[in-house]
């Protein structure tokens, strides 16, 4: 109830703000922006993975109804071949040096944008086209919303969520109570430590496993961020993985390994390519696990999985909102924006920038290409529907918020990489007993700040010679 009356107030919330959009710069809104002429020749660039890919999956469809927008798909390879420096960097000289009309922006890069004011606001042509933003997943729609500050600046066809899996069987099994929306990391894990521990570690049952392709330390840090841990202190490059929350966190998620509530996968069984083997390996769907965390594209390997392998274990499954911080049970970590677009405030054709955003996220593209969402939710996903039999609804159930982690969007991406080896190799001396989880944080954020400076030196020393 409470979460329905959510989804009421935040499309009332919006109803009044475009109302308020009568008027752009004196104008009225039906002049926000101007409309085609049929006859005229119009060229926009669009950002793009490249431009095979986007002709494949839109431009030929579009062009259809727009013979008179040619385009030009800027590649973006060239960013997303950089992992050496900043993020932010790499992204702003892309954009002054092509200056796309039509932006493709990942979440963050989303938000930092249009908190930069370097996009244009949609709201008054979302209103002069009526554009159906009111039928958009709520979920999504509040995280627009949020990035905006209130305002619309860009339009997602697709978003993730995550959700905790539960097989029902094992809990009857063991007479152990279901797990409930709204729980917090630390009740999960003394939930899963309810189930017996006892038998050979490849034949028993586990009370938790995450998914298969994460390694521990980015589970320990997809737990830390709804602790409010930080890679970094805000405004600086001073690591801070030595925190209290940094800490707490890896030792409960260690303990729970070494109480054999909880198994992690292998490199062996997270790493290979053959689908078979993955299935097989994935003990929630074996019906091994009692608990698993995953996001919304698991409910569709489970699926895949039960119609592809013969005799596969069969057992009743459903899922319950996303782990909380026990201070804030009513919003999720767990939700992101898919790829958004936007159109670059200082675009001189906004309005072929526009068409080409509207087609991209249309209602009608979502039902004719279901396939185009990867795994991903959909924006135009009803907040209530069912896979299998299944209720969706608590991967929409929670308000989303925004977990930064300190200033992380402005690192180097390969930093990651190198951070994540360290941190294999010093975690798994906690879970071998050779250390304790305190100092093996204190090692990896020594470790850590040493390969962060030398990175960042080196992209200053190359942006000084260019």
């Amino acid at each position: 109830m409470r979460y329905r009356m959510s989804i009421i107030l935040l499309i009332a919330c919006l109803m009044i703000l475009l109302s308020s959009c009568k008027a752009v710069n004196g104008q009225n809104v039906e002049q926000a922006l101007k409309p085609l002429d049929n006859n005229e020749k119009v060229s926009i660039t669009i950002m793009f993975w490249d431009s095979t890919f986007f002709n494949m999956k839109y431009g030929d469809k579009f062009q259809e109804s727009f013979p008179n927008i040619d385009f030009k798909v800027i590649n973006m390879a060239e960013l997303t071949d950089n992992v050496q420096s900043p993020r932010n960097d790499t992204y702003d000289q892309f954009i002054a040096k092509y200056k796309p009309d039509v932006l493709m922006l990942p979440d963050d890069q989303f938000r930092r944008f249009a908190k930069e004011g370097k996009l244009y606001g949609l709201d008054s042509v979302i209103e002069q086209d009526q554009f159906p933003v009111a039928r958009l997943n709520p979920t999504l729609l509040r995280m627009l919303l949020n990035a905006g500050n209130g305002k619309v600046y860009g339009l997602a066809p697709d978003f993730t969520s995550s959700a905790l899996f539960y097989n029902i069987d094992l809990f009857n099994k063991y007479h152990i109570s279901l797990p409930q929306d709204g729980m917090s990391w630390d009740e999960v894990f003394e939930l899963a430590k309810k189930f017996p521990t006892d038998g050979e570690a490849d034949q028993r049952d586990y009370g938790f496993v995450p998914i298969m392709f994460t390694d521990l330390f980015n589970f320990i840090t997809s737990i830390a961020k709804v602790q409010g841990a930080q890679y970094v202190e805000d405004g600086s490059t001073q690591l801070s993985l030595n925190s209290r929350e940094w800490v707490n966190t890896a030792s409960f998620v260690i303990d729970a390994i070494h109480s054999g509530a909880m198994r992690m996968y292998s490199d062996e069984e997270r790493f290979t390519d053959d689908l078979f083997s993955r299935y097989m390996s994935n003990l929630f769907i074996n019906g091994r696990a009692a608990m698993s965390f995953a996001p919304y594209y698991s409910v569709q390997e489970l699926s895949q999985a039960r119609q592809s392998i013969q005799n596969l274990s069969s057992f009743q499954w459903a899922v319950v909102t996303a782990p909380v911080a026990s201070g804030n049970r009513s919003q999720s970590a767990y939700n992101m924006l898919g790829m958004t677009y936007a159109i670059l405030d200082e675009s001189q054709s906004k309005r072929a920038a526009w068409e080409v955003i509207k087609f991209i996220n249309s209602e009608q593209y979502a039902k004719d290409n279901p396939e185009s969402m990867y795994g991903n939710l959909s924006a135009w996903s009803d907040a209530t529907f069912k896979q299998d039999g299944v209720s969706m609804e608590p991967f929409f159930k929670l308000e989303p918020f925004e977990t930064n982690m300190g200033n992380v969007i402005n690192l180097p991406p390969i930093f990651f990489d190198q951070l994540s080896f360290v941190a294999s190799m010093e975690l798994k001396r906690v879970i071998d007993y050779e250390m304790t989880a305190q100092e093996a944080m204190e090692s990896i954020q020594k470790k850590g700040q040493v390969q962060l400076d030398e990175l960042l030196r080196a992209a200053s020393e190359t942006v000084t010679q260019n």
